[in-house]
């Protein structure tokens, strides 16, 4: 299992994790959600350097090397953080998240015309203090959130010091050479897209992991970022998804998705599936043709209509350590979303072209799906 240090951006404070958080405990993983000094209601003055002893504190608490995840205005202190502390730190993950190279400040980052999350904020105090217009912070933040969900963000925004934006962070070699992932988040009203790519452009090292949110996906699609996190920290690497949508309700479809049996009426090419226990544990063979696959169920949430299941050696595909997750959402309407996606480790083929293979099986699987469905 491994650990993992968050870190909040301007604005905001640690309890904007709270719900990644409670889902990477519940994996098994070590968790600190980091409390920036210089953010809050009535808090003393701090800054940039602060921020960043605060963050290499956590970093160096955790006892075991961390993957340091920041967010928005929180990449500068995770920048600063793994100058002064490379070794403590496994991956530096940017959330959407401000990427400096050496010398940058965060005010520097509003010379892209695609950064508006100065837009909704103002200064205050003699421009000791940032906040954010509370009639602008929905749209720029939180506008892929559920509306309750949205709410009581906007009502739980805080003032920044002012020295998080001004001051320049210095880095150097210690930085360059920790490991980085930049999870760009395709619908961000507040640092678009053009932003995040031209921050990503300036560190060609760098890898890319995308999803479909807006600026808060630790609000908006808390479980969809907690599989990314876990995949960074375990080395496994997602080379499979595909989402479809089922007219069928989500309480008819989890029955089936959850029993972890009888999948033979609709997985594409199976001809008959054995089961041996039940629930977490059980392992389920499935035969295709002369072939036979041993599948194990890993995760069962009914909470959330999510099933994890690892893929037992031996299993002739080209990769290892593979697990794959079936998650369904309700829609409105009555309708169902259904996403199934792959992670694995070690490939000895292209992960695309492998995944081009396994989504071409899951579709046709999902198309089964569909037709048992509509009978």
């Amino acid at each position: 299992m491994a650990a993992f240090v968050l870190v909040h951006g301007g604005c905001h404070g640690p309890d904007c994790w709270n719900g990644v958080a409670a889902r990477l405990r519940a994996r098994g993983h070590s968790v600190d959600a980091v409390a920036l000094p210089g953010h809050g209601h009535g808090v003393p003055r701090a800054g940039l350097a602060e921020g960043i002893a605060a963050t290499v504190e956590a970093v160096e608490a955790a006892g075991e090397s961390v993957i340091l995840v920041g967010h928005s205005l929180g990449g500068l202190s995770i920048s600063g953080a793994a100058e002064q502390a490379p070794g403590a730190i496994r991956r530096l993950v940017y959330l959407t998240a401000l990427l400096p190279v050496d010398g940058e400040s965060g005010a520097d980052f509003s010379r892209f015309e695609d950064f508006r999350g100065s837009e909704g904020s103002f200064l205050y105090d003699g421009g000791e203090w940032a906040g954010v217009r509370p009639e602008r912070a929905h749209d720029l933040f939180y506008a892929d959130c559920a509306p309750d969900v949205a709410r009581r963000a906007v009502a739980a925004l805080c003032p920044t010091d002012t020295d998080y934006l001004t001051t320049p962070v210095a880095l150097g070699a210690a930085f360059a050479g920790v490991p980085k992932t930049y999870i760009v988040c395709l619908k961000d009203a507040a640092i678009g897209v053009g932003v995040q790519r031209a921050m990503i452009a300036a560190h060609p090292d760098i890898d890319v992991v995308e999803i479909d949110s807006g600026h808060s996906p630790f609000l908006s699609m808390p479980d969809d970022l907690v599989d990314v996190l876990e995949m960074l920290a375990g080395a496994r690497r997602r080379y499979a998804e595909v989402r479809a949508k089922l007219d069928a309700p989500v309480d008819r479809l989890w029955p089936e998705i959850a029993r972890f049996d009888g999948v033979e009426r609709w997985i594409a090419g199976v001809d008959a599936c054995g089961i041996e226990g039940q629930g977490i544990g059980a392992v389920r063979t499935l035969t295709l043709g002369e072939r036979t696959v041993r599948e194990r169920l890993v995760d069962l949430d009914a909470s959330r209509y999510e099933i994890a299941y690892d893929i037992l050696e031996p299993h002739g595909l080209p990769a290892a350590d593979v697990r794959g997750y079936i998650r369904l959402t309700a829609l409105p309407g009555g309708g169902t979303r259904i996403a199934w996606s792959s992670e694995a480790r070690d490939f000895r083929v292209s992960p695309d072209a492998l995944g081009e293979r396994i989504e071409a099986f899951y579709r046709a699987s999902i198309e089964g799906l569909k037709a048992l469905f509509a009978r």
